[in-house]
């Protein structure tokens, strides 16, 4: 914003940070400074204490445009715990291995300090996987292109998958296969949680629409959750 400089568009998404002189530096006290406001916030709210996990940035390896390094990485980390030394920290990671985009690759690993590893394997595949649980075990620990449990494992650290709470061109995905998502997730000690994403109603992204635009949808997710929780 005081760079002089114009981003149109999704600058976010589309825009790269690294042309800003010292950006690194520049990104990371600006950071602090927004969490320390942060952390004034919850604290004049009364509600610090019931904060326990901070989610501190989504899929690093496809916004390489903002998070150019793993070195940059470890900082936002690192500038995290040095301001909330006794919370939790998570960060979300998927890859992109095929793209040509050069702010789209494969895995940055997470930070050495970093408590849970998060992984969003993407289901997108509506039907054609059906209801078998070996294959959409094979999807969540090995196969799936974006992300999985298998990789995540190696770092020794609890692990969050975020789930399918998606819409296809309106159709719901087959509820035999997220039941199969939470059964095979629920019964691995390995797992610490299962977070829905896109659970809402305004979402829309294409032919992609949120979870709240399905009441079938919804009672099958939460049906799960208030049968069996963990």
């Amino acid at each position: 914003a005081n760079e002089g400089i114009t981003a149109v568009g999704r600058p976010a998404a589309t825009y790269d940070f690294r042309t800003i002189r010292w950006y690194k530096e520049k990104a990371l006290k600006v950071y602090r400074q927004r969490l320390v406001s942060l952390k004034n916030e919850l604290l004049s709210a009364g509600v610090l204490s019931q904060v326990n996990i901070f989610y501190l940035t989504d899929e690093p390896a496809l916004h390489r445009n903002y998070i150019p390094s793993q070195a940059f990485l470890n900082g936002i980390e690192k500038t995290f715990k040095g301001v909330f030394p006794d919370k939790k920290s998570t960060m979300v990671f998927a890859e992109d291995r095929r793209s040509t985009d050069p702010f789209r690759g494969a895995h940055l690993n997470p930070p050495p300090s970093l408590d849970i590893v998060a992984v969003d394997p993407y289901f997108w595949d509506n039907t054609s996987t059906g209801c078998s649980e070996a294959e959409i075990r094979n999807s969540l620990y090995a196969t799936n292109v974006n992300s999985t449990i298998d990789w995540a494992l190696q770092f020794n650290r609890p692990i969050i998958v975020a789930g399918d709470a998606m819409l296809r061109s309106g159709v719901d995905p087959l509820q035999c296969y997220i039941t199969g998502i939470y059964n095979i997730l629920r019964n691995d000690t390995r797992i610490s949680g299962l977070i829905w994403f896109i659970y809402d109603r305004a979402f829309r992204e294409g032919s992609l629409t949120g979870a709240a635009n399905s009441s079938t949808l919804i009672r099958t997710i939460k049906g799960l959750i208030s049968s069996s929780p963990r």
